[in-house]
């Protein structure tokens, strides 16, 4: 790790969850125009910062075990859970641990992209949930 410790490093969080727009256009404008804007973001800031040895990296998680469910269905502790029957989700240790490689690296290596699933998520719309 002490490698990279002697440069600055950016790493931008976003997802893989609005890729594939579902159900309505208007639903779909709102819920993930952020995707494709950090992704530009994170690819201009590249450009921007790289004559400055700075890397900047972005990190794609698939579907996480958060408290977001629970925001999401309003304190339904019951519905939050039932989001996550079935599969193992990743945790946020799993995408801290990406983010700890990725800033670990030798000076002269970013990681520009990393995605990251749950073995169950093939891609923003499958999903193999194991009924018990």
């Amino acid at each position: 790790m002490a490698n990279s410790l002697n440069c600055t490093s950016m790493v931008l969080i976003n997802c893989t969850r609005a890729r594939l727009c579902k159900k309505s256009v208007n639903r779909c404008l709102r819920g993930s125009a952020q995707i494709p804007a950090v992704d530009a973001l994170t690819k201009g800031m590249r450009m921007d910062l790289n004559a400055y040895g700075i890397k900047v990296s972005e990190i794609k998680p698939g579907l996480v075990e958060t408290e977001f469910s629970q925001v999401r269905f309003k304190g339904d502790l019951e519905k939050a859970k039932e989001i996550y029957k079935g599969y193992d989700p990743l945790q946020a240790k799993d995408i801290a641990e990406c983010i700890a490689f990725m800033l670990s690296r030798p000076k002269h290596v970013n990681i520009g992209d990393m995605v990251v699933l749950p073995l169950a998520q093939a891609s923003s719309n499958i999903l193999n949930k194991q009924k018990k």
